[in-house]
């Protein structure tokens, strides 16, 4: 015949549980009526079914865990042989604004623009035509408040002083939301301003050449291209003389204004409008 199977531990064990309910009831009986020895014999009785349950129970929970470990082992058998997946890898910090700062001026050099003759003015503040927009929006500005903006606060105008009319390039400061002439400046006369514009490209050329040029304006006015501390301007200034040669011993005045390359191109480009402005004023 064929080997019988074990039984499981766990066989029997409602039979033994609800006998020790009922040895429990019969115990608080005889405990009530004070029968010494049937609560002796009870509680005997109780002790060694309690004691089978456990034992069962322990044997349950050891196949359990004997069941759950052979599970393990075969997974970790399955597991063998293949290759860990590789850890992602960290994102990397972005730099704070502080060290973008440090990089930038590294990148530079550390380079610091030195001081124009427009009190450290940036070179290329506001300069340049930028562009057909640019220079459209320039004319269209001209024509509704009679300002020509060459950049940075500098402006060139067609006026009258006194019934005399002139181009006046000057700069300006800002103050209560207002826009104010200020002291650094010059205005020319019809034939000083006609004598600038017929050598308005000699000067250019010069200045694109970092080369010095001097341009006779008349009345001791001279439009002269110059380096300043590395950097080269036209200065168009008046001057006053020293000698018995005013042309060979002059030295130059307050009035007058320094201007960067892209501002003076910007008054080059837009010359012709200027001259409209002008002969359209009324004497």
């Amino acid at each position: 015949g064929r080997a019988s199977k074990d039984k499981d531990p766990a066989d029997g064990a409602p039979d033994k549980r609800k006998l020790l309910e009922q040895i429990s009831t019969e115990l608080n009986a005889a405990m009530r009526s004070g029968d010494r020895q049937r609560i002796r014999g009870l509680m005997q009785k109780r002790d060694e079914i309690a004691s089978q349950l456990n034992d069962r129970a322990s044997g349950s929970t050891a196949g359990t865990t004997a069941a759950a470990e052979a599970t393990d082992e075969r997974a970790k058998s399955k597991g063998r042989g293949r290759p860990k997946a590789k850890p992602k890898p960290k994102a990397k910090p972005q730099p704070k604004a502080e060290e973008n700062e440090a990089n930038s001026e590294q990148s530079n050099g550390g380079q610091q623009q030195e001081e124009s003759p427009h009190d450290g003015a940036g070179d290329d503040a506001g300069g340049g035509d930028g562009g057909d927009a640019e220079s459209a929006a320039r004319l269209k500005k001209l024509k509704e408040t009679g300002h020509l903006d060459l950049g940075d606060l500098r402006k060139a105008s067609a006026t009258t002083y006194n019934g005399k009319k002139m181009i006046n390039i000057r700069e300006y400061y800002a103050k209560d939301g207002k826009e104010l002439p200020g002291k650094k400046g010059i205005s020319l006369s019809p034939g000083q301003w006609k004598v600038l514009k017929n050598g308005m490209k000699q000067l250019s050329n010069a200045l694109k050449d970092e080369q010095t040029k001097e341009l006779k304006l008349g009345d001791m006015r001279f439009a002269q291209v110059k380096e300043f501390k590395g950097r080269w301007y036209v200065d168009v200034r008046e001057f006053y003389s020293t000698g018995e040669e005013e042309d060979a011993n002059k030295s130059p005045t307050k009035k007058g204004i320094f201007l960067r390359p892209a501002e003076f191109e910007v008054l080059c480009e837009h010359a012709r409008a200027l001259d409209a402005e002008l002969e359209d004023l009324e004497t």
